[in-house]
């Protein structure tokens, strides 16, 4: 039983905070703005990882080959291609992939989807 309900949508939390940070996807409101550039972030902590491109901090490290990342979630992936885990398989053609957004991209083999229209042709 989530009690935080999103008055705008389907969205439920058992946090008032995750609910308090959901609500600015409805407002638009964006009031972390970044001193370097014209990037605005809904989120406090989407500021602070964005000022890493701006002053090259990199407090990520892989301990297998001392690439450095700007976000966690960036060092997980990358751990990945160490690890020899291969967590993605196509159901249609058996190919595997440690990430599944490549995943998705190679499934559009199979489907014809094309999400993406040239400016030039629209092909």
């Amino acid at each position: 039983d989530r009690r935080h309900r999103c008055p705008h949508c389907v969205y439920s939390t058992n946090n008032s905070s995750d609910l308090r940070h959901h609500l600015p996807t409805h407002t638009g409101e964006r009031r972390h703005g970044c001193p370097h550039c014209h990037k605005t972030f809904t989120r406090e902590g989407y500021l602070k990882t964005h000022l890493r491109i701006h002053s090259g901090e990199r407090p990520f490290s892989c301990g297998v080959c001392g690439r450095d990342f700007t976000r966690k979630g960036d060092l997980e992936k990358h751990e990945r291609s160490h690890s020899g885990i291969i967590p993605y398989r196509c159901s249609t053609c058996g190919r595997d992939f440690t990430q599944p957004s490549d995943l998705q991209a190679h499934i559009r083999i199979h489907t014809l989807q094309r999400p993406y229209k040239c400016s030039v042709c629209q092909y």
